[in-house]
């Protein structure tokens, strides 16, 4: 079960059909996971994805959104993804326009889900009380995330390095 190895190991081996993942401490697997499916795996609620184009030196987000300059990769189609705490509501480095379509109400947590154009499901932010407080549903929002907080995965699912010079227009 994964909320045990996360809490009382040291070190988590993460294996699918058969293969090692990564084997990490806890925090390494959640911030800086190897893989699409290991950033998957980690973490509830679940890492955000929506998926771009890569051309090998940068992503393209599309719909107007700034590209994200990236360590050398191959072309084609990559996922840019994020964890729901990195999130928030307003202008951001990186904003995509959001429609809410339920806020999840966990007692010291609220979860609002969104739906949001380029995205493979629904976005999750998590919101303080405050915040929430201002949101209803069907409630048309920005969100947004720093680029610091982005997570980019390859064609062949493994994690890119973004250079973390900012974004590019």
């Amino acid at each position: 079960d994964q909320v045990e190895a996360m809490t009382m190991s040291d070190r988590v081996a993460i294996m699918f059909e058969g293969r090692f993942e990564q084997i990490d401490t806890p925090q390494r697997l959640y911030a800086e996971p190897a893989t699409l499916s290991v950033a998957e795996f980690i973490g509830t609620p679940r890492i955000n994805r929506m998926q771009a184009r890569s051309d090998g030196r940068s992503i393209d987000l599309g719909n107007g959104m700034p590209t994200l300059p990236v360590a050398a990769s191959g072309s084609g189609i990559c996922h840019v993804c994020f964890r729901p705490e990195s999130a928030g509501f307003g202008r951001h480095e990186l904003t995509w326009p959001g429609k809410i379509t339920f806020i999840e109400d966990m007692g010291p947590e609220i979860f609002v889900h969104l739906a949001a154009q380029g995205f493979d499901e629904r976005v999750i932010v998590r919101a303080t009380r405050q915040a929430a407080a201002q949101l209803r549903m069907g409630q048309e929002t920005p969100f947004g995330v720093a680029v610091s907080d982005v997570l980019v995965f390859g064609p062949d699912g493994r994690r890119i390095a973004l250079h973390r010079t900012g974004v590019a227009p």
